[in-house]
């Protein structure tokens, strides 16, 4: 309790010296509703950074073309079973990530950052995952490898064409609710 009411006062004195906090932030917790702005923003993109762990927890990022389905909030990307993230996922599939825009703009910054779990291959959840991601991405039929599935859990976007320091968030409603705290959301 002392945090809140801790976290609650820094935010208060804070937005008396920079006006921009006292906007709220967008939060959407479920598994239907998120933000349209989010939506468009991941169609639009084409490249990920996704970031898992190795055995000693040390962090180990690589890039991939990504395919959104914005039905199911999943991300489709392609890997061959060869590599070094292939390897790591297999024994630890959570991940985190980043989406920035195909163009920067420095005045103006856009951005995703994302956790979620790579799921198994033979789910049903990742049955149209080829199809979904080389409908996006034609030529990576030519590429030899496998589509996998991240199933998105929570997503930050940060949008300075709304305003300065803009967030956006959204997340995956948990599966028993009464085990995660109330909505404490913090910059």
């Amino acid at each position: 309790m002392l945090t809140i009411i801790s976290i609650c006062f820094s935010t208060l004195v804070w937005s008396k010296r920079l006006p921009f906090l006292r906007q709220p932030l967008s939060v959407y917790r479920n598994t239907i509703n998120m933000n349209e702005r989010i939506t468009q923003f991941l169609q639009a993109q084409k490249v990920a950074t996704v970031c898992c762990v190795d055995e000693e927890n040390n962090p180990y990022c690589f890039n991939c073309f990504y395919a959104f389905d914005e039905t199911r909030l999943l991300l489709y990307f392609k890997t061959s079973a060869a590599t070094r993230h292939a390897h790591l996922l297999a024994s630890n599939p959570t991940v985190a990530g980043t989406v920035q825009p195909d163009k920067l703009n420095t005045l103006a910054v856009r951005g995703i950052q994302f956790t979620g779990q790579v799921m198994d291959p033979d789910k049903p959840i990742a049955i149209d995952a080829s199809a979904s991601y080389h409908k996006r991405f034609p030529f990576a039929v030519a590429m030899n490898g496998d589509v996998l599935t991240i199933k998105l859990t929570a997503i930050k976007m940060t949008d300075n064409t709304l305003s300065f320091g803009k967030k956006l968030l959204w997340e995956l409603e948990p599966a028993h609710p009464t085990l995660v705290p109330n909505n404490i959301v913090s910059n």
